[in-house]
């Protein structure tokens, strides 16, 4: 297992996702699908509650973008 691709993985995400949240917004449809890939980077590499943490983020997210455009 090869721990530093992984490191430097999470930290692209992390940086991309900040770009995105910014320049897009936290709910543009990119920002929340590289939230879901950052999510299952986390829980591939064994970070299982900030995972969880943004995933269930990512849930309210959609929840409240789902109802907003009924």
């Amino acid at each position: 297992c090869h721990p530093q691709p992984t490191l430097q993985a999470e930290e692209l995400h992390r940086r991309a996702l900040s770009g995105l949240e910014g320049q897009l917004g936290p709910v543009h449809p990119s920002t929340l699908s590289s939230v879901y890939n950052f999510a299952e980077l986390l829980e591939a590499k064994g970070s299982f509650a900030e995972a969880r943490g943004i995933s269930v983020g990512l849930c309210c997210c959609l929840g409240r973008f789902c109802l907003e455009g009924m």
